[in-house]
């Protein structure tokens, strides 16, 4: 299959019959980005949009677009940017919505002057285990914390903190690797990797052989 003007990553359903894409209606104009969805073996023309840029206002968009599916193809967390250090992010019900439906969204953190999350910012693992998405956010938290939310119900009253803010250490990213979440924090202008289990309990520090970036 040959799709023009795809762009960035590409999120896969688990059988691999179809997955979702960044694409740009005009290659001229970034504002034009959208994430479709493409099932393998159709032409691109029948390829649906799932999220695209949003006005907020006259002569206001948003951009950079995203959606990120669970690995068992359930549910697709989408969100864009308003800032450079601001977005939106809601969950939908994939399969809904694959089906022909309307699925709607449902917002984890709207029109919040906070930066929450980004799937595509986690390198290991995958940030939705089973209907829980374990998410970074600096709303109410200015250095970061990490909160796991129900998908099913993610409204922010129900979020449980998993890794509490740490003052004086900035949160920079969150994978995971081996059933572990792996915090790197930057702490006096220096690097810190720390693990903790799925439920917060901490696992450790990783040792690190002097002072500097990792």
């Amino acid at each position: 299959d040959e799709i023009a003007n795809k762009v960035r990553e590409v999120h896969w359903l688990p059988d691999g019959s179809g997955f979702l894409y960044n694409h740009l209606a005009d290659v001229a104009n970034p504002y034009t980005r959208r994430v479709r969805f493409h099932r393998v073996g159709t032409h691109p023309r029948q390829d649906r949009t799932l999220i695209e840029q949003d006005k907020q206002g006259p002569g206001a968009v948003t951009w950079g677009p995203f959606a990120h599916l669970s690995p068992d193809g359930r549910w697709a967390v989408v969100g864009h940017w308003m800032g450079s250090g601001v977005n939106d992010l809601w969950v939908m019900d994939f399969r809904q919505w694959l089906a022909g439906g309307e699925a709607a969204r449902r917002p984890i953190v709207v029109g919040k002057e906070a930066q929450s999350g980004l799937p595509d910012t986690y390198l290991k693992g995958d940030p939705i285990q089973g209907d829980t998405l374990y998410m970074t956010t600096n709303l109410d938290a200015p250095f970061k914390r990490v909160v796991a939310v129900d998908l099913e119900d993610p409204d922010p009253a129900r979020w449980r903190v998993v890794i509490p803010e740490k003052k004086g250490a900035a949160l920079q990213k969150l994978d995971l690797a081996g059933g572990l979440l792996v915090a790197t924090y930057l702490k006096d202008a220096s690097t810190r990797i720390e693990r903790f289990a799925l439920d917060g309990t901490p696992r450790g520090e990783l040792p690190l052989p002097g002072i500097g970036s990792a």
